[in-house]
């Protein structure tokens, strides 16, 4: 850490709070994984940097945890903030808007992708640290997903229904950089599934999860294009989108992004982006969600 995080904590004077700090970076995987080795607890919780968590956040992933003692990790809707941090500009959808769900690995496969579909973020996400068989991954956009991927498949996880995680929209963050992308964020999720299901039980769910899960990440090219700084990178991009889900080539939305994501300058598309959350989305996500997304309200 590089701000007043050491006299925070210290101000807490609580013996059960740690605080350590790494001589140099070792970069996310290996620093979480000094921090599982280091804890004495049985749960870890993650948080990310420059992200917001409700006040009963650790709470609710221990309530999380209660529902069944098969539970091995938890995961959670989040948004995404601007100025105001009860105005969301972006948002995961609830899995369920009246209780916590219990969702298995032999659920419907629409299940299965919305719990994946909130592990881009490792803020707010917590596992059960005995039943951690997989370290955390050194490649970007799955490091966190990885062990609860691997958790996910022999064991129960649950899904709150809350929204218990903020992080906000417009700040540098470490997907704003061109290394980051040397490596396809669509292949690094496609190895995932391959790695921690290669099983043929599970050829169908991992099946139905790149094609409809990973090749419908058509937003992730604007984020390419804005950041990559290489329109390599995001011709690869565009290139797997056709590998993993061939019908995209029937897709109006796909051409849309790509082409879009193609022709634009930066510049533009930097100014565009930041215009359609601000004034558009944050009014539409209000409207649609009845004005429920917050950390305060849940």
């Amino acid at each position: 850490s590089q701000d007043d995080t050491a006299r925070i904590v210290k101000g807490f004077h609580d013996e059960r709070i740690k605080y350590f700090k790494n001589e140099k970076d070792l970069g996310y995987a290996e620093s979480v994984e000094l921090y599982r080795e280091r804890s004495t607890g049985d749960i870890l919780y993650l948080l990310s940097a420059k992200s917001r968590i409700s006040k009963d956040a650790l709470e609710r992933a221990y309530e999380g945890f209660k529902l069944s003692s098969d539970v091995g990790a938890v995961t959670r809707p989040y948004y995404w903030f601007g100025a105001d941090l009860d105005i969301p500009v972006r948002a995961k959808a609830r899995y369920s808007r009246e209780k916590d769900a219990l969702i298995s690995i032999q659920d419907d496969v629409r299940a299965i992708i919305a719990v994946f579909n909130t592990l881009d973020n490792p803020g707010g996400l917590a596992y059960r640290k005995n039943l951690i068989d997989t370290p955390f991954n050194k490649n970007r956009f799955v490091e966190s997903a990885y062990p609860f991927a691997a958790i996910f498949k022999k064991h129960k996880v649950v899904y709150l229904k809350d929204y218990t995680m903020a992080c906000p929209a417009f700040l540098p963050s470490g997907s704003q950089s061109a290394p980051v992308y040397e490596k396809s964020p669509i292949q690094n999720w496609v190895d995932l599934f391959n790695n921690i299901f290669p099983e043929d039980e599970f050829k169908l769910m991992r099946g139905k999860c790149i094609k409809d899960f990973i090749a419908v990440n058509y937003i992730g090219l604007v984020q390419i294009k804005n950041y990559a700084f290489s329109y390599r990178y995001l011709l690869r991009e565009i290139l797997l989108l056709i590998k993993y889900r061939w019908q995209n080539l029937l897709n109006p939305a796909f051409w849309f992004f790509s082409l879009g994501t193609i022709i634009l300058p930066k510049r533009v598309l930097i100014k565009l982006v930041k215009i359609y959350k601000d004034r558009l989305n944050s009014k539409m996500l209000i409207f649609k969600d009845g004005q429920t997304i917050s950390l305060k309200r849940g």
